[in-house]
Order: C-alpha cells, then structure tokens, then sequence
C-alpha cells in the first residue's frame, strides 16, 4: 500500500487486498500514479481513498469557484445529468460542435440527435446555421490541430501537485480558436468572462499569440401569426433565410471579403500569473476539503447562495434538495487511467 498512499478509512466500501499492485479490490490506478485512480464499482467514480490530487480543469475548477458541494458531486462521485435530460441550449452546442468536428473527423450526427433526443426545433436551428455556414465558405483554414490536448503541472507552495486538463477546440502552431454556440453571444466577447478558458489554453503554450473567438448565435425566431402552424422544415427554411440575410447578425465578426468570422484576443489581454495562482490556491484548498471530509467534518460543504445561479437553478439542486439520484442522473462510467 505504501506507493498507492490510500486511506482506507475514509471509503466504508474498502475492501483490501494482497494484491501489491491492487490496494483495494475495487481501485484502478490512474497511470504512472501521478493523479487520483478510480472506483470499479457503479455507485463511485473517483476513489474517495485516494489521496492523489485530480486534475483541474477550466470546468472544473468553475464547480469549485462556484459550490463546493457541486465540485464533490461532479468530480469525485462522477455525477452527471442524463444525455437526453439536458437542457436544450447544451443540445444545440453539443450538435454544432459535432457539426464542426466532422470537418476534420467522421461522426454520426444522426445518432447524436437520437442519443441526446434533440427537438425536430432545435436541429432546424442548427442545421440553418450550417448550411448557412457552408454557403458563406466559413470552414477553418488547414493545418490545425482538432481537439488538442492541454497538459499541464507545476508544484504547489506545499509541497503539493497542480495538474491542469483540456482540449483546444483548434490548436493552430501560434494561436487558437475556440467554438462557442449561444444564444448571449455578448458574454464570449468580453475577456472578463473569458479570462479563465482562453488564460487556461494560453498557460498551456507560450508559442501561442492570440485566440479566435468563433462565436455564433442560435436563431430565436417566433411561430406566431401566419406561421404559428408551422412544421420543422418551414421552420428550418425560414431560419436558413434569416440567417442568410443577415450573416453578421448570427456570426460574429463576419468577413465576406475573407469568408471568415470571429473575434480576436491576444495573450496580453489576460492575467497569466492570476490564472496559475489560483489554480495553485485552489488545489490547496481541494486537499484541505479532502482532509477535512475524513476528520467528520464537511469539507465539501454547499453554498446554498449558488443553487440559484446566473443561468437558472443549479443542474444538480435535486440532489442536494433530496439526498438521491433521480432517473435524470447518472454516475459516469469512463474509468481507467487516461
């Protein structure tokens, strides 16, 4: 056990082994063992056991800003919201990305909007866009990097590890563009909302330059009067004209000389060293949470000031409301080392 640095007491579901590589019977080790291992069983999916940092990330270190009751439910029991139960405007982006990702790598659209049970309205919206997108020769100049991965560790002032996780949407040699679908297009246009994601992705390299904002915003248009009655197709059709006549409108900063959109942001913009300090406090604080979870106390207290945040109620309130999983939440399943 003394290379795994486990604490047994602190999961009730430990079960110890002989085993010099397997501590417990339900542990998975993350690789090299730099970083917190998993849980086989479907009920876990971090090891509540493990003492070992897990990696941050832009989101994640958002749940720990925001509540950390939200940061122990999402990251250490792996709990999220069903495919098919999210909410509409993460359907559009999830169908958008997927849209983008095709342009570089084959993927099933069809069975993303059956999976994810996307509204007939909600793919019209989507599908205007982009064949509107096409039509206007918008697709990204060659020679990117899809989905790159961001890695990066540097040590704490105790002594600790920050590990920080990512992916560009797509990595050029000396800058980066990130995809947004939204219907407040506003809010990634501003750096005081954007300083964490693209600070992050420009931690990661100092090769990179700037970043492109490739911001687009989702069609809003009403099915009232003479169109109240109208099925998806009309209402697609009518979307597609919109858009097509008023592309700046829904892509922002479009070029039609260039066939290009988008907003620019350069590495000066943003605070480097605040975005590392706080990455920094904040994997100090987690392990302090964690440490005080196994001394009785709640670490990962909840702050009940978020339940009701900026874009509505919290996805996870019921849970917090009731103490259960509803049919609506899953646990995640994608263990192993990675």
């Amino acid at each position: 056990m003394d290379s795994f640095n486990l604490t047994p007491d602190a999961c009730k579901d430990f079960n110890p082994t002989f085993e010099k590589d397997k501590p417990c019977l339900s542990y998975i080790p993350y690789k090299e063992l730099t970083q917190c291992g998993y849980c086989t069983r479907p009920d876990y999916y971090r090891c509540v056991a493990d003492n070992l940092p897990i990696p941050l990330s832009h989101s994640s270190m958002g749940d720990w800003l925001t509540c950390h009751r939200l940061y122990w439910l999402k990251n250490y029991m792996g709990i999220r919201i069903k495919d098919a139960c999210v909410s509409n405007a993460i359907k559009d982006g999830s169908l958008w990305d997927t849209c983008l990702q095709g342009l570089s790598t084959t993927v099933d659209i069809p069975g993303l909007i059956v999976r994810l049970e996307i509204p007939g309205r909600e793919v019209a919206k989507v599908k205007a866009l982009w064949n509107a997108f096409k039509e206007f020769g918008l697709e990204p100049s060659p020679g990117y990097d899809a989905q790159a991965r961001i890695d990066i560790s540097f040590p704490t002032c105790n002594n600790g590890q920050v590990y920080i996780k990512g992916f560009y949407d797509r990595k050029y040699p000396t800058f980066f563009e990130e995809d947004k679908l939204s219907s407040r297009p506003d809010h990634y246009l501003d750096t005081y909302f954007i300083h964490s994601q693209c600070g992050t992705y420009f931690l990661a390299d100092p090769s990179l330059e700037y970043c492109t904002m490739k911001v687009v915003r989702v069609p809003d248009l009403k099915s009232t009067g003479k169109n109240k009655d109208e099925d998806d197709e009309a209402y697609y059709r009518r979307c597609y004209e919109d858009v097509i006549s008023r592309p700046s409108h829904y892509f922002i900063g479009y070029d039609r000389a260039k066939h290009t959109y988008g907003r620019k942001f350069y590495r000066s913009e943003f605070n480097l060293d605040e975005i590392r300090n706080r990455y920094e406090i904040a994997a100090i604080e987690i392990q302090q949470a964690r440490d005080w979870q196994r001394e009785g106390l709640d670490g990962y207290y909840r702050d009940d000031k978020a339940c009701q945040q900026i874009w509505g109620p919290c996805d996870l309130l019921p849970i917090c409301r009731t103490g259960g999983l509803s049919e609506r939440f899953i646990i995640r399943q994608d263990k192993g080392g990675r």
